[in-house]
């Protein structure tokens, strides 16, 4: 015999509905248990989660539209600014005379430049070559001669002194000779001792 719980009756469902197996009966019971568990505390935490994701996710969509709308015309007012206030703008409103009329003036100003310069150099060649003409020589023709008469004394000096010491050198040898001429022999002092 099958018995209905107090708490299924309560909540309007009768015997009738739980007809059949058991297997079919225990889905059923855990299917009503989980009804009322879901109304009486609410959403699991997966569909609370869920809904504040979509929540989240709506909030920031809007967000994230609301910044590019401030991206594209912050773009828009840079772009108008840049057109307003650029260095050709700025060069059109203040007119500037075309550019071969400042290459003219620049060509000009170069050509004077040039000639200032090449007179200047010339002025200077002719000063430098009227010193080369005007100078004082480094060396007198009497000052050559007496260094030269003076190397030649020298080289005199130090042939003569030269020969001196090969002459001195020549007597210490030729006294070395006679020395170890009239000196005895070794074998004549002393008896040789043969073992």
């Amino acid at each position: 015999r099958q018995t209905v719980s107090e708490p299924l009756l309560r909540a309007g469902h009768g015997a009738t509905q739980f007809s059949g197996t058991r297997y079919e009966l225990k889905e059923q019971i855990r299917s009503l248990v989980k009804d009322t568990v879901r109304e009486r505390s609410g959403p699991s935490f997966e569909q609370r989660l869920q809904w504040a994701v979509q929540r989240k996710s709506e909030t920031m969509r809007e967000v994230e539209k609301q910044q590019r709308l401030r991206i594209q015309e912050a773009r828009m007012n840079g772009e108008n600014k840049a057109h307003s206030e650029s260095p050709i703008a700025a060069f059109v409103r203040a007119k500037i005379p075309p550019n071969h009329q400042k290459q003219a003036l620049f060509l000009e100003e170069r050509r004077r430049k040039m000639a200032e310069t090449a007179r200047k150099y010339t002025k200077d060649k002719e000063a430098m070559w009227e010193r080369l003409r005007t100078r004082e020589p480094l060396f007198r023709v009497a000052d050559v001669k007496s260094a030269q008469e003076k190397l030649q004394e020298q080289a005199k000096q130090r042939q003569k002194e030269l020969a001196d010491d090969e002459r001195r050198r020549r007597e210490q040898l030729r006294e070395i000779q006679q020395s170890v001429l009239h000196r005895p022999l070794l074998m004549d002092s002393q008896a040789i001792r043969w073992t």
